[in-house]
């Protein structure tokens, strides 16, 4: 079971920019009476997210980070110790609203680009698991191929050898067939 830890300013944010108490002063007020309430609705809400980014690390941060959105609100846990670090309200601006647009067309291309890496892992994997079978396959095929060389020699030795038999057969029966033609038969000078 993970244990998630919420700091007072993650709850203190949350009052603000989900619950929509603006002001300070009441958004603390409301929390020291609600606070079971506000840690249940953070919860849900977290778990009501989706998961934009994992294991993103911030320049010069030296901890790594999970990125959650849920609606326009950015949640942001710590990955070494699941403390809620902050929630980002994307829509606040100092431009008004001019980053908007802009911040909710990256997260729509984060989330492209994270399903069309699990989509391209995903057939990797398979690209991987079929070329470990071809490399077995091959392996067992050589092994195969091996054996039908050592096969094949044992067959060419084998007929060397017999060609050397038969050879030698020749040769006898040539030295036979001279014997019988020539070798009984003493020439006469009459």
């Amino acid at each position: 079971m993970v244990v998630i830890v919420f700091s007072g300013h993650v709850l203190l944010r949350f009052v603000q920019r989900v619950i929509g108490i603006r002001n300070k002063n009441d958004a603390i007020i409301f929390l020291e009476e609600n606070k079971f309430e506000v840690h249940y609705k953070l919860l849900k809400f977290i778990n009501e997210s989706e998961t934009l980014y994992e294991n993103f690390s911030p320049e010069g941060s030296g901890e790594t980070y999970k990125y959650f959105l849920n609606k326009d609100v950015l949640i942001v846990i710590s990955t070494n110790s699941n403390v809620v670090v902050t929630l980002y309200d994307i829509t606040v601006d100092l431009n008004e609203n001019q980053n908007l647009e802009k911040i909710r067309e990256y997260a729509r291309r984060i989330k492209r680009n994270k399903n069309e890496f699990l989509k391209k892992n995903a057939k990797k994997n398979l690209n991987d698991k079929d070329s470990r079978n071809l490399e077995f396959l091959i392996e067992y095929k050589e092994k195969e191929i091996n054996v039908l060389k050592d096969e094949l020699k044992n067959m060419i030795d084998v007929s060397k050898d017999i060609a050397l038999q038969t050879k030698q057969l020749r040769h006898e029966n040539r030295g036979l067939m001279q014997e019988i033609l020539f070798g009984f038969k003493k020439f006469t000078n009459n």
